[in-house]
């Protein structure tokens, strides 16, 4: 299977990157792409559609090209791919999220009797909970299901998510891989560390926070974290930046997984999550992360490289909170994972991941996390 990956800035230059590819002999028949809102990724999708190359995209918070981590771009992986291999399907949040993926699973049982899954959701305030949710309801358990909600650069105005040349703004679009054929596997792992006691969620809706300890979970979020509420032209709003800060869910099994606080709510006290609680929930706070977070989670896929050595290409689904929080070094953390495995690596920074957990094969919904997939052709 070969494969290649690409960084378009413009269209002009990528079609001569991609023509003379061509004229070497590569014959691609899919793309995957990741997309800066800014980008003119209509005309792309366009471009391929017209060279015959089946196109699934969606826009982002930044991207992810080999061992880069961009913004303003578009990160293209191109596949030299059987056609019956594959299938693009697109669905609208009409009825739901849960629905819309219910409506892909059954599809996806009817092309394959063992699908693997690599899908992405626009809307502003998409629950990812919901849509893993719809996919088991119809799909095995372990069924991989791979991808993330997509972005537009922090602007929360404007998610986009595309097959060829249908774009859908409030809806997912999904790659269905036939698994009988081509690997696709991966692991997700934040290495955020925790601190303080263990709290008990009390009242929770949803995405909605309401209590911890049976106390406003604004109230102790403050708590933690010292910040004061600063006077704006709304009133009294919290200084507080979207992922910085977040919770991590303590389970038994050691299946640990991430909360991200994005919004808050002052009349009630309550703080909006990228994902869901539930009542008895166990909780701790995460306080902002250093550069041991990015060599605890370099050294979980290095671990993971282990067992997964001989792979084609690899997928990163990493959370835009990660970028807000880390900074500089979140080049740094996408340029090791690159060098563990040296193949065609693309990638987006996202409003919400799903993925495996790091000591399970079943996928769930992330938050601040990295979430990888790799594809491989079984031979």
């Amino acid at each position: 299977m070969n494969i290649k990956s690409f960084s378009i800035k413009d269209l002009a230059t990528f079609k001569n990157q991609l023509l003379k590819e061509i004229e070497l002999g590569f014959k691609p028949t899919l793309a995957i792409c990741f997309s800066d809102a800014s980008i003119d990724f209509e005309a792309i999708s366009s471009y391929l559609t017209d060279m015959n190359i089946d196109t699934m995209g969606t826009t982002t918070c930044g991207e992810i090209y080999d061992g880069q981590s961009l913004e303003e771009s578009c990160s293209v992986l191109l596949l030299e791919l059987d056609r019956d291999l594959y299938h693009l399907e697109l669905a609208n949040f009409e009825n739901g999220e849960d629905n819309a993926a219910k409506k892909i699973a059954q599809i996806a049982l009817e092309k394959f009797s063992n699908p693997s899954i690599i899908t992405y959701a626009s809307m502003v305030g998409a629950n990812g909970d919901r849509i893993v949710r719809g996919y088991k309801e119809i799909l095995p358990r372990e069924t991989p299901i791979f991808g993330g909600l997509a972005g537009d650069n922090f602007k929360n105005k404007k998610f986009t998510v595309f097959y060829n040349q249908n774009f859908e703004t409030e809806g997912m679009v999904a790659l269905i891989l036939d698994g009988e054929k081509l690997k696709v596997e991966g692991t997700a792992y934040s290495g955020w560390k925790a601190l303080g006691k263990t709290h008990i969620v009390t009242k929770a809706d949803g995405n909605n926070l309401y209590e911890i300890d049976n106390k406003s979970a604004l109230d102790l979020f403050i708590e933690y974290f010292g910040l004061e509420y600063a006077s704006t032209s709304d009133g009294e709003s919290l200084e507080m930046i979207p992922g910085t800060y977040p919770l991590k869910v303590i389970n038994e099994n050691e299946t640990n997984y991430m909360r991200s606080p994005l919004f808050y709510d002052r009349k009630n006290g309550s703080l909006i999550l990228a994902g869901e609680l539930k009542n008895g929930d166990k909780v701790k706070f995460c306080p902002m992360p250093d550069i041991d977070t990015v060599y605890e989670t370099v050294n979980h896929l290095k671990n993971y490289a282990d067992t997964q050595k001989d792979i084609s290409a690899i997928i990163i689904n990493s959370c835009a909170a990660r970028k807000f929080a880390f900074g500089p070094m979140m080049g740094k953390e996408i340029q090791e994972i690159f060098d563990i495995w040296n193949v065609p690596t693309v990638g987006l920074m996202a409003m919400g991941e799903i993925g495996s957990y790091s000591r399970e094969s079943e996928c769930e919904f992330h938050n601040v996390t990295c979430s990888l997939v790799s594809i491989t052709q079984i031979r």
